[in-house]
């Protein structure tokens, strides 16, 4: 498929990865409109930086949070949340983390009512991550099943060191990395975006929440592939959300 596209060309003397960066996420699951939208960031990262700002600026228009929810089930969503994590303080305080809430809760949407929620540090600590896939994972999973009989993932977990390394990885064109890594990478860039609009249940340091927003934004605009993974999650995120409220 990207042989037979002419934008691709364009793309090769930029930085040749963008390719093996798509080409991975077309072996695992992406269709030719999501990759189309890819190309179309890349060629364009000016205009990509302005609409993950623009597409932010209306996303938290409509965000709620646990003092401003309407709907019962939701205003319920984040009292269990607050409960699932308040047994998590201490580790989080130790690794300076932030636990932010993104998706349909933060909407004040009850449709699906799954929890899509992201843990953020500086650092990189691998236990954290651990402990965050093999045990807060199922912890959540079940808290949702017992109390709303709901089917919901687990929270994910990030870090700026990551973003940062997979940054140096574009800057470096490590096409192994990318071919290797290519959906779990997408899969972090997605969880970067909710750092974004998400509200934040936890933060070890008030001030570390915009700081990491800062620095996610930064690198949306000074790396093209980062900013345009992030600028993708975005617009789909708004076009939900319009959708639902009738707007579009």
């Amino acid at each position: 498929m990207l042989d037979n596209d002419p934008r691709i060309q364009i793309l090769d003397k930029i930085n040749p990865v963008y390719r093996t960066y798509l080409n991975s996420l077309l072996d695992n699951y992406a269709g030719p409109e999501e990759i189309g939208t890819y190309v179309e960031l890349l060629l364009n990262p000016k205009k990509t930086l302005t609409r993950i700002v623009t597409a932010v600026t209306q996303l938290n228009r409509y965000g709620v949070t646990e003092h401003t929810a309407n709907n019962q089930l939701v205003k319920e969503a984040y009292s269990q949340l607050n409960l699932f994590i308040s047994s998590k303080v201490k580790i989080l305080a130790r690794t300076g983390a932030v636990f932010s809430v993104f998706g349909s809760i933060r909407f004040d949407d009850p449709q699906n009512l799954d929890v899509d929620s992201v843990f953020i540090t500086d650092k990189h600590f691998d236990y954290l991550a651990g402990v965050c896939e093999y045990d807060w994972n199922e912890e959540l999973q079940q808290l949702w099943n017992n109390q709303f009989g709901i089917q919901t993932h687990g929270p994910a977990y990030v870090s700026v060191e990551r973003l940062k390394y997979i940054n140096d990885r574009v800057n470096n064109r490590d096409h192994n990395f990318f071919q290797q890594e290519g959906v779990f990478i997408e899969g972090d860039l997605d969880s970067f975006s909710g750092i974004l609009t998400g509200v934040p249940l936890f933060a070890a340091k008030p001030k570390s929440v915009s700081k990491y927003q800062f620095e996610i934004v930064n690198l949306c605009k000074h790396n093209p592939l980062i900013g345009a993974s992030v600028c993708k999650v975005l617009g789909e995120t708004l076009y939900t959300r319009l959708s639902r409220r009738g707007l579009i």
